[in-house]
């Protein structure tokens, strides 16, 4: 069972920006048999009025002042991946990835060897939840 990631990042090889900062995305496919491609850089839909990048918010970083609406459209951006890597998410972006069972992983790695990590992560999972199902059926 294949999933998408996405990432916050600056070039697509380090894992470098807050998740409101972010006006695109790179998503990564990881493959059935472990592999994984980068499907290309994914841009946020922000009317120019909105320039999310532009907004100096509290928390010292550019990510349009946390208002739900600029949160919700990342969001809503990403919903087909299973889980986002960026170098930091604020509470309320945390909150809007749990409701659309986003997993988060604020982590300041390469791209590479963040996903290693995270796919032998998901293998685990996967095979702690096969179990659970074989049990139920004996």
């Amino acid at each position: 069972m294949g999933y998408k990631i996405a990432v916050a990042s600056n070039d697509g090889i380090n894992i470098n920006k807050h998740f409101g900062a972010s006006d695109s995305f790179f998503i990564i496919r990881v493959n059935n048999d472990e592999t994984y491609e980068n499907l290309g850089e994914r841009a946020v839909n922000v009317s120019e009025n909105n320039n999310i990048s532009s907004v100096e918010s509290s928390c010292g970083h550019s990510c349009g002042g946390h208002s739900d609406p600029e949160i919700q459209k990342k969001v809503e951006a990403i919903s087909d991946c299973r889980c986002i890597l960026c170098n930091k998410c604020g509470p309320g972006s945390e909150r809007q990835l749990g409701k659309r069972n986003i997993t988060l992983f604020e982590i300041n790695l390469k791209l590479d060897e963040a996903l290693k990590t995270i796919i032998k992560y998901y293998k685990k999972s996967y095979a702690h939840e096969s179990l659970k199902n074989f049990a139920k059926k004996k």
